[in-house]
Order: structure tokens, then C-alpha cells, then sequence
């Protein structure tokens, strides 16, 4: 059995044992009322003011940040993660096979430093984050354990976490199955979310797009993404990474160490509490990894 027909196996018996609960009004009586109030979803702030105007996130929230290489996707979500242990909200987790982690925990701990020395800096991180390696004896990952061992992160009190990027769960799985494995990737992601009243934000990369008729490359968008339709309807967010490189004086687009990035809100529910899509352009400090 291979990897999509493993997921798809999981995904069926799951809902085969599915139980339902019958809810009246009268069992959420309580929940109603802050609905009305206004604070039955309250927004979390990402660290960034002009964000905020259009994107926060909330307690089992699910969402997806993508854009073209070198736009900077995984620096906002480690931006975004940072403010969130520095805010009180908790504790971070990683899934980020792509990266050297002594070279992620270095970015992360220039992230939250700040005014701190260097020593407390990196107790603060070894206490508030954790990043999830592959053992070198396993092949790649698949949902259900990674879910199991959200599980047992989220027991130990972290409720942000971290997938970049989620090829890594689902590129075995794109295959004549490849459509419905994803759907059930989500929809477990999801759950979990919601069941744990955790945040979970994730990377996935655009294909490459087909150039204009002037050479020149369309914006990326969410549909640009393997699955992109099933993306779009599973998260609760989404947010596409346009980088925006400084030119010199002969006209060529070079990297500068104060960056600017546009960040579009492509997807938001909930959009009466956590704030109107658009677009916003960010200055990002490539020393410190932040954005203002």
C-alpha cells in the first residue's frame, strides 16, 4: 500500500467511527453570549501594526502562507510565531526539514532578542520553542504521525505550530490520489487545530508560473499551489508573499538589508473580528528577521 492509499485507509476509518454530538441551543448558551459580544473569536495580534488593520490570527485557526522562492514566506510565519511567545500566548513548535536548525534557532533567537543578552535570549528560546527533526532511519512523514505528535507538543503546551513546507506531508501523495490525500491532510490539520484551540501556519510553495507575453511572471496566488482549489477551501487564511527588491543605479534588482515585501490577505473568515483583505506593504530588517 503506498503513502496515498495509507493516508486515504486513515482518513475513511476515522470517519467510520465517527460519533456524533447533538447540540441545542441550550448547550451553548454561554458561547452565544460572546458571540454577541464580540469576543467569541479574538483576534491575536501577528506583531506587525499595519497587518494587523487586515489579518490576525485566532485559537484553532488553520492558515497558509505561499508565495515564489525568496519572497519571504518562512521568515513572516517565524516572524508571526516569535511575537506570539514574546506576547504570552505560548509555546512554538517547528516541522522545518528544509532548514539547518542550528541556523533556524539562530534566526529565532536574533528575533526575539531585542534588548535581551545574548544568554537569556537563548534560555528564553530553548523554553518557548521546540523544532520536530526527521530521524535519519525514517522516510518521509506522513499526517497521522505528525498528528499524534502534535498531539502530545500540544499536551506539553505548545499551541502554535509550524509545517514549512507541507510538501513534505503531501508530496508522496500526488498521484491519481493525489486531490483527495490532500483533502484529508487539511481536514485532520484542521481538527486538530480546533480540537487543541492551537494555531497552526503553514508554507507551501507555488508551481512555476507561465510568463506573460512580455516575459515578464504573473503575481503568485493560492491557486498557483498544488491542490490550490482544495487549499483555498479548507484554511481559515491565507496569505501570498510578493517581493518587492531594491534597484541600483544601472537599473538592477538587487537584496538590500531593509527589504520591503508586499503581503497580500488572499483568504480571511471571520473577517468582523479579525480584520479586511488586502494588501499591505512591510519593511523586513534581513539583521534582525523583523518586519515593521
Amino acid at each position: 500500500m503506498n503513502d496515498a492509499e495509507d493516508i486515504l485507509k486513515t482518513f475513511k476509518d476515522e470517519n467510520e467511527k465517527l460519533v456524533f454530538n447533538h447540540v441545542k441551543v441550550s448547550d451553548v448558551r454561554e458561547e452565544i453570549k460572546s458571540v454577541y459580544n464580540g469576543t467569541y473569536i479574538n483576534p491575536i495580534s501577528t506583531g506587525i501594526e499595519k497587518l494587523d488593520e487586515h489579518f490576525n490570527t485566532f485559537l484553532g485557526m488553520l492558515f497558509l502562507i505561499t508565495g515564489f522562492p525568496q519572497s519571504g514566506k518562512s521568515e513572516l510565519l517565524r516572524f508571526i510565531a516569535c511575537n506570539w511567545v514574546k506576547s504570552g500566548r505560548g509555546k512554538v513548535c517547528f516541522f522545518s526539514p528544509e532548514n539547518e536548525t542550528p541556523i533556524l534557532y539562530t534566526e529565532i533567537i536574533n528575533s526575539v532578542r531585542g534588548n535581551m543578552d545574548y544568554k537569556v535570549a537563548e534560555d528564553f528560546v530553548n523554553e518557548h520553542f521546540e523544532i520536530l527533526e526527521i530521524n535519519e532511519n525514517n522516510g518521509l512523514p506522513e499526517i497521522k504521525s505528525m498528528i499524534d505528535e502534535m498531539e502530545e507538543q500540544s499536551i506539553r503546551g505548545y499551541n502554535f505550530f509550524i509545517i514549512d513546507p507541507m510538501n513534505w506531508l503531501t508530496s508522496t501523495t500526488y498521484n491519481g490520489n493525489g486531490f483527495e490525500a490532500l483533502r484529508a491532510t487539511l481536514t485532520f490539520l484542521k481538527r486538530f487545530a480546533k480540537r487543541t484551540k492551537s494555531v497552526v501556519g503553514y508554507v507551501e510553495h507555488p508551481k512555476t508560473p507561465i510568463p506573460n507575453k512580455d516575459g515578464s511572471y504573473p503575481k503568485a496566488n493560492i491557486f498557483m499551489v498544488n491542490g490550490g482549489t482544495m487549499h483555498n477551501n479548507k484554511i481559515d487564511g491565507c496569505l501570498i508573499m510578493h517581493r518587492i527588491k531594491q534597484i541600483d543605479n544601472d537599473g538592477i534588482s538587487v537584496m538590500s538589508q531593509s527589504d520591503h515585501v508586499i503581503v497580500e490577505v488572499a483568504k480571511l473568515k471571520f473577517q468582523k473580528y479579525l480584520g479586511t483583505p488586502n494588501s499591505v506593504t512591510l519593511n523586513y530588517d534581513w539583521q534582525t528577521g523583523n518586519y515593521y
